[in-house]
């Protein structure tokens, strides 16, 4: 399921991976499970949201919930459900939320969304640094390291690929 969402997204076709989106928010909104809601999320999150989306509070809920659930019953994940819930207070601008829930991730997907909090917060020589560093730690990983990593791959790649657009206008 994400990795036909990340192909969606990577191929630049925004109405079917909303559309797609929309049906698996549709699906997982309830779930007890925090692992779908992060795989879903992170799916819906990993493009901005449509100006007009009326998934983002659905989306942003399921990132709150999953670390909930997380912090209680598995903390050895919360680094993965982190940058979830970091993407999810990125997305709704509340940058200082996501730069705390950003601390407690080691994904290498964390630093692309590092550097755009850190412009967003104004601090825009820092937000060039990750940036830098991210292109490094991310451009030097040529391919996934398991098939069932593709999706994080292109995931990641948006993401290098939003925060160069943010911070350098390229």
């Amino acid at each position: 399921m994400q990795l036909l969402g990340a192909l969606y997204a990577q191929a630049g076709a925004r109405s079917k991976h909303e559309q797609f989106c929309e049906q698996a928010i549709a699906r997982f909104k309830n779930a007890d499970d925090p692992h779908p809601l992060e795989r879903t999320t992170k799916m819906y999150l990993s493009l901005p949201p449509l100006p007009d989306s009326r998934l983002l509070a659905d989306a942003v809920k399921m990132a709150r919930r999953a670390t909930d659930v997380i912090e209680q019953v598995n903390p050895y994940n919360l680094t993965y459900m982190a940058f979830n819930r970091a993407m999810a207070e990125y997305r709704l601008g509340q940058f200082e939320e996501a730069q705390h829930w950003l601390a407690k991730s080691d994904r290498p997907q964390a630093i692309p969304f590092r550097a755009m909090v850190a412009h967003q917060l104004g601090n825009h020589q820092e937000a060039r640094d990750i940036l830098r560093r991210a292109e490094e730690t991310i451009g030097s990983v040529s391919k996934p390291d398991s098939p069932s990593n593709w999706h994080d791959h292109l995931f990641t790649k948006l993401s290098l690929k939003e925060a160069r657009e943010l911070i350098d206008g390229r």
